[in-house]
């Protein structure tokens, strides 16, 4: 008669009896877990409401205009090969950008006119101001801010805002900002 050692023995006994098992079958079939939902506390966000379309369409505007002034400047100061290959690129995506935004906006009856806000007003300013052996730095955060803010608004009003051409730019745009945003991230991270 053959030993089988005690340790494979077992092994293979627990291994059968798993696999006669009831909960073996049921692993197999498990249902989805319940959704559990709560109610809000005063801790949690505020819920992310869309701005008025007019509202999302002037600001989304300004924020196209500001990424198109930025890299004209960059391209015009910078000695830097990566921040002008970033600011030819910027440039050529928000004048798209902008112009996709004009038409979806007059498409909804509106006529855009943009104007910069304060923030990125002083952002130009600063850019403009700028050491040139600090230029490309002051560029690169001056981005990185206004962008964040541009991508919060896209992505707003792709979630919540009215459906229309507006919604479906920011839907369509959204993408492109996020890239840029990636590439400055990763560009201000190499230096």
């Amino acid at each position: 008669m053959t030993e089988i050692p005690m340790r494979k023995a077992l092994t293979v006994l627990f291994s059968l009896a798993a696999a006669a098992s009831p909960m073996a079958s049921a692993a197999q079939e498990i249902p989805p877990a319940p959704t559990v939902t709560m109610e809000p506390t005063p801790s949690d966000p505020a819920p992310r409401e869309a701005p008025k379309p007019a509202d999302f369409a002037a600001r989304a505007a300004a924020d196209n205009l500001y990424f198109i002034r930025s890299a004209q400047m960059a391209l015009e100061i910078s000695h830097e090969r990566n921040v002008r290959d970033m600011a030819e690129t910027f440039l050529r995506e928000h004048e798209k950008a902008q112009r996709e935004l004009e038409n979806a906006a007059r498409s909804q009856g509106m006529t855009l006119q943009p104007e910069l806000n304060e923030d990125q007003l002083a952002k130009l300013q600063a850019l403009r101001a700028a050491d040139p052996a600090e230029f490309d730095d002051v560029y690169r955060s001056g981005e990185m801010i206004i962008l964040q803010s541009a991508l919060e608004r896209l992505s707003v009003y792709a979630d919540t805002g009215a459906g229309g051409p507006l919604k479906a730019y920011a839907v369509s745009f959204y993408p492109t900002f996020r890239s840029h945003f990636i590439v400055l991230r990763s560009s201000a991270n190499s230096q």
